[in-house]
């Protein structure tokens, strides 16, 4: 269910989710020492957005949740014949709570964050072009 305060408009929720990715992008390409934990968690605070963001863009309520498996369900089931290609996003799931808090179990490598930010990415691009597409 959603948050009853939470905006019900598609472009909000994409804002938010573009300010996710360029944060992650921006820290990823610029400061020395990189935390990678803080790029991996923004690209995956991303695609969530994104992903909910669809789902309010077919009026549909979405889990109050993380779980990025979750969401792209209900997506499928609202309709996006695009999630097939975005699964593998999934995998970044783990940074909404690994890279929140500090953690002896895993750290986030470059490698890592640079995923997350190629597979947000693609989500991101995925859910935008529904959405336009839709609107025409």
């Amino acid at each position: 269910m959603s948050r009853q305060h939470d905006s019900r408009e598609p472009k909000d929720w994409l804002q938010f989710a573009e300010a996710d990715l360029a944060s992650a992008e921006h820290v990823l390409s610029g400061q020395k020492p990189c935390p990678y934990w803080i790029v991996a968690y923004h690209a995956q605070q991303c695609a969530e957005k994104a992903l909910k963001a669809f789902l309010i863009s077919r009026e549909q309520e979405y889990e109050y949740s993380h779980d990025l498996r979750l969401l792209m369900d209900s997506c499928e089931q609202a309709g996006a014949d695009w999630v097939a290609r975005v699964r593998p996003s999934e995998k970044i799931m783990t940074f909404s709570v690994v890279a929140k808090y500090p953690s002896r179990i895993r750290k986030v490598s470059k490698a890592d964050a640079e995923l997350a930010v190629r597979l947000a990415r693609d989500v991101l691009n995925a859910v935008s072009g529904a959405i336009e597409h839709r609107k025409a």
